[in-house]
């Protein structure tokens, strides 16, 4: 989709069977109308539509008829999704395009798009659409400059353009999800980004681009071995890592340079999650070496890598310690929103889960930076940051604080699931479009951050990977586990390779069913325990096995397995019992403020 800002001086006029304005078709209609209306002077003064006389219609087409009792007549009116030449070829179509046979192209279009790849189903139907729709909310927003591209913008509405650090998790959403073709167009699209230094940005300022970029090759890579892409881009790599090696070696620290953007993080200086980025790049740098053959480019990296650790963590050390053990935003300047520097777990592993620092950073966060269950940035709710802080729960083993953090994700989705990002403020209205005292401005769903975000995390509690491990069940609802409850993944790509599982709840124990193909095998698999079960034995593939509280670990050629457990009551953990409590909590608030 094409989008441009009203022009007031637009003109407006009539082909045979078309409306036209400056040049190009708007709409076409099959019957001849009665009479046309055109205005063909100036007919809008400024940006805000305003009609200067009331009676000035345009660009309509009006049909005189007498119908009997009971009689019907139909006008078909055809709009492209933008305005065309009016070429011969654009006219024929139209003329002989018939409705039936664009329903059809779309439904077979979307029936195979959404069915495509990895499917979730489970016992919770809003958990599933909502699945489903973030899909399609991400591949309604692509567009293709070329046969072997897909460029990924984030929205139809304000964020109707293309960011280095949204299109980096799309790219890794769509390899996880199977949609393997898509990964890889929009990440040859990314190349279209890199400058003439080496460097990826796709905005000015924003320098965690170079990361991103570098990371999510390094994660389609990872999941797909394809070596022919690896040689393909290796170049490019390389290129990169050169920038970033002058850029460090010039710095006073030795970090990833200071930059003016006044981005996410609201700073100007050296930013954390910039950094974190930079280690993430340089992970996914190897991986394309690796896979590209290129061993000698694969330890001069992981020596680079080595280094740069040492050099950001010792400096992290000392900044947190400033910033009462928590990590900041920013490296070099104090103050700052929390962002980038929410990353130091996921998606990179830069710093243990258990580690001081992100302890206390994320129980800071919870404590003061939630409202209404989710995360907020400076005064308002902000929907999608919520999942980070949810995916490192997941990976803690924080069962509860995730499920919550998921649940109340999903409470303030809208009436087709979408997501939003920020500018509604906890216990208002639920006004994308607010008014400030700057002025209104509107920040409108759907955000394709969010419905990534959304899918990752779902996928992440049911499969994961972590290190060298593959990871089951890390978070489970009771809602998904009453006796006949069926749990199934199918088809998910992995760093291991293809896993498929069949989780079957019964009145005492859940039957586990795994079907693998590894290309490379994991150390071991993890199968974790629900927060609200107490487990009395534990059997793989008909032999008991020892187990911990919270989670069994098992061989990679583990069929079957079954969880003799006892189910404790976990009210309260369903998305149903989220909207009543939230509705609940509203009513009880207004009537506080209104009485």
């Amino acid at each position: 989709m094409k989008q441009k800002r009203f022009n007031p001086n637009w003109s407006y006029s009539f082909g045979e069977n078309y409306a036209l304005r400056n040049g190009k078709l708007v709409y076409y209609f099959d019957q001849a109308p009665t009479r046309k209306w055109v205005f063909e002077g100036r007919r809008y003064r400024g940006e805000n539509f305003k009609i200067l006389e009331n009676w000035r219609v345009n660009s309509i087409v009006e049909y005189e008829l007498e119908l009997g009792s009971g009689e019907e007549k139909s006008f078909f009116f055809k709009f492209p999704q933008y305005p065309l030449e009016p070429s011969s070829e654009t006219l024929s179509k139209l003329a002989t395009g018939r409705f039936s046979d664009y329903l059809n192209q779309m439904v077979r279009f979307w029936t195979l798009a959404v069915n495509q790849g990895m499917s979730i189903s489970l016992n919770e139907t809003k958990v599933v659409n909502a699945s489903r729709s973030a899909l399609v909310h991400n591949i309604m927003s692509q567009e293709y400059p070329s046969e072997n591209e897909i460029k990924q913008v984030v929205n139809r509405f304000q964020y109707n353009r293309f960011w280095l650090r949204d299109s980096s998790f799309h790219a890794r959403l769509y390899s996880i999800f199977g949609h393997l073709d898509s990964a890889e167009k929009l990440l040859r699209h990314f190349l279209r980004y890199q400058d003439d230094s080496g460097n990826f940005l796709s905005q000015k300022g924003q320098l965690d681009g170079f990361g991103q970029s570098l990371w999510a090759f390094g994660e389609y890579i990872k999941i797909t071995r394809d070596r022919e892409f690896a040689q393909e881009i290796l170049p490019s790599v390389k290129k990169a890592i050169s920038w970033f090696e002058k850029m460090t070696k010039e710095d006073e620290y030795g970090l990833m340079p200071s930059t003016f953007a006044m981005d996410n993080e609201w700073i100007i200086g050296r930013y954390t999650g910039h950094n974190i980025w930079a280690l993430a790049g340089l992970d996914g740098a190897i991986e394309v070496a690796k896979i590209a053959g290129d061993d000698e480019s694969v330890e001069r990296w992981k020596q680079l890598r080595k280094e740069f650790y040492q050099t950001f963590y010792n400096l992290l050390v000392q900044v947190s310690e400033r910033n009462k053990g928590r990590i900041p935003p920013g490296m070099d300047v104090p103050g700052g929103v929390d962002w980038g520097n929410l990353l130091e777990v996921y998606p990179d592993n830069f710093i243990a889960p258990d580690h001081p620092l992100v302890e206390k950073t994320f129980e800071h966060y919870r404590k003061k930076h939630y409202a209404e269950g989710i995360a907020t940035y400076r005064l308002s709710m902000h929907h999608y940051v919520t999942e980070r802080v949810a995916k490192i729960a997941v990976i803690q083993g924080k069962q509860e604080q995730a499920l919550s953090d998921f649940y109340s994700m999903l409470l303030h989705t809208g009436s087709c699931h979408q997501g939003f990002e920020w500018a509604i403020y906890p216990w208002s209205d639920r006004d994308y479009c607010p008014t400030t005292p700057w002025g209104q401005f509107c920040n409108f769903p759907p955000h394709g951050w969010y419905a990534v975000f959304y899918n990752t995390l779902l996928r992440n509690m049911l499969i994961r990977e972590q290190g060298s491990e593959l990871h089951l069940l890390s978070v489970l609802s009771p809602e998904w586990t009453k006796p006949g409850d069926e749990i199934q993944v199918n088809r998910a790509l992995t760093y291991f390779g293809i896993v498929s599982l069949k989780a079957i709840s019964e009145k005492d124990k859940l039957v586990l069913n795994l079907k693998t193909d590894f290309t490379q095998a994991p150390e071991k698999i993890v199968v974790h325990f629900p927060f609200f079960a107490e487990v009395k034995a534990v059997e793989a593939d008909g032999k008991e096995v020892k187990f911990f509280q919270d989670r069994v670990e098992l061989g990679i050629k583990t069929k079957e397995l079954e969880i003799i457990w006892r189910l404790n009551p976990a009210p309260g953990y369903s998305y149903q019992a989220f909207v009543d409590d939230y509705k609940k909590q509203y009513q009880k608030k207004y009537r506080i403020k209104y009485r």
